[in-house]
């Protein structure tokens, strides 16, 4: 349950607001030295216990996805015409022209993380950088030897090159640490999620909101690096490989690239942001709030100061400017700041989870279009298995954001009649 109280030194509660012209600007002061001062006191609600799947489990989901995306691809490239009477063919796929030491060599890659915490599992704790010491050198064996294999094959540098490129980009991200080639970091566990605490210091929830800030950005470059990898070694590198004189529908396998990404970026997210770190950075775009700026500039106003917090209906003066306070607790945030002004945008209430459902739902809907358009029989398998795989995902958004949504409009109401 959420209490929205003003509280006065000498423990007095006021059940109104005080608009005397000098209590425009409330200066927080903890304990309350003066009567002028007003120190807001909020407790939010609680966010129900979601049941998430384990690392291991959602590793297995991953690695599903990833073996349909990669054998759907192999389908757009080495499909048959087997019902034709000329045709030579007794299966629907030319199965003798896949270079399974392709797919070897992506499932190592791709599918490192399985055998890892199956092992990880069954062995303490201590021997945990032994076996991942172990791991990475086999790895690299394995890949050494297969890029011999096709430069032996093909002679050409250009497919050497093709089985390496993610390595820039997955250390420019990740750096050189082992334990992040092997270790899915646990996105959800209260020792990574940077919780909210509650302040009545305008600069302590400046810092919060940087912190949250920064860690967003980097799960969601985490995020992006990983559905690039994924898509492009499970959807990309068959069609680097295929023969020259294969004949395949370039649109459609490029159309098969792209919606991959999209599938991979959306299951991710759903894991990234889980409730717990959406929840958080909305508690803190609570206590943020949102400056409008005026027109004209001849209101009478107040300077802003960085350490007070606002009520809302403030309006002070900025850098020449005329601001008014837009909030239903308190104001924190720096006038004009574009950072503040999109944090409190995108994180304010549901609109996070508004934005990951509907982005998820557009996907669906786009695919189903695409599925309107399908003639071909390896087409329709292919649109049909990732509308399938993708609700899932849509399951996982759909119930977080209606959690969220219900528990932030009683929120809201809550907080409109406790002013």
């Amino acid at each position: 349950m959420i209490l929205f109280e003003r509280i006065m030194a000498g423990g007095r509660r006021l059940g109104r607001t005080i608009s005397s012209k000098q209590n425009l600007v409330y200066p927080v002061v903890s304990p309350v030295q003066d009567e002028r001062f007003i120190v807001y006191d909020v407790k939010h609600i609680r966010i129900p216990n979601l049941p998430r799947e384990s690392t291991e489990v959602f590793e297995l989901i991953l690695c599903l996805h990833v073996a349909l995306f990669t054998a759907l691809q192999f389908v757009h490239l080495y499909r048959t015409v087997w019902w034709l009477p000329q045709s030579f063919n007794s299966s629907g796929v030319n199965f003798h022209l896949i270079d399974f030491k392709i797919i070897a060599f992506i499932f190592a890659v791709l599918f490192r993380r399985l055998p890892y915490l199956m092992l990880k599992s069954l062995m303490p704790s201590s021997t945990h950088r032994l076996l991942q010491f172990i791991l990475t050198i086999h790895m690299v064996s394995w890949i050494f030897v297969t890029s011999f294999y096709f430069w032996k094959e093909r002679k050409s540098f250009l497919h050497i090159l093709y089985l390496f490129m993610p390595i820039f980009l997955y250390t420019y991200v990740y750096g050189f640490s082992i334990q992040s080639l092997w270790e899915m970091e646990e996105v959800d566990s209260p020792e990574s999620l940077p919780y909210h605490i509650c302040s009545n210091e305008a600069t302590t929830i400046r810092d919060q909101v940087e912190s949250l800030r920064l860690e967003f950005n980097c799960r969601l470059r985490k995020v992006l690096c990983m559905s690039t990898i994924i898509s492009y070694y499970a959807t990309f590198i068959p069609m680097c490989f295929a023969q020259p004189y294969v004949h395949y529908d370039l649109y459609w396998v490029s159309q098969h690239l792209i919606l991959c990404w999209l599938i991979i970026f959306s299951l991710l997210l759903s894991r990234a942001f889980c409730p717990d770190f959406s929840d958080s950075l909305h508690k803190v775009a609570c206590h943020l709030g949102s400056w409008t700026r005026l027109r004209p500039n001849h209101i009478p106003s107040q300077l802003w100061y960085g350490d007070n917090l606002f009520p809302p209906g403030s309006i002070v003066k900025h850098q020449r400017e005329l601001y008014k306070a837009d909030g239903v607790l308190c104001v924190a945030s720096e006038p004009g700041n574009p950072t503040h002004q999109r944090f409190q945008m995108l994180f304010n209430g549901s609109s996070f989870p508004r934005l990951l459902i509907g982005f998820h739902t557009s996907l669906i809907l786009l695919t189903m279009l695409i599925l309107l358009r399908t003639v071909e029989w390896y087409q329709l398998i292919s649109i049909g298995t990732i509308i399938m795989t993708s609700f899932y995902t849509y399951i996982r958004l759909g119930r977080d954001f209606l959690t969220l949504a219900k528990m932030y409009e009683a929120e809201r109401i809550i907080w409109t009649h406790g002013t």
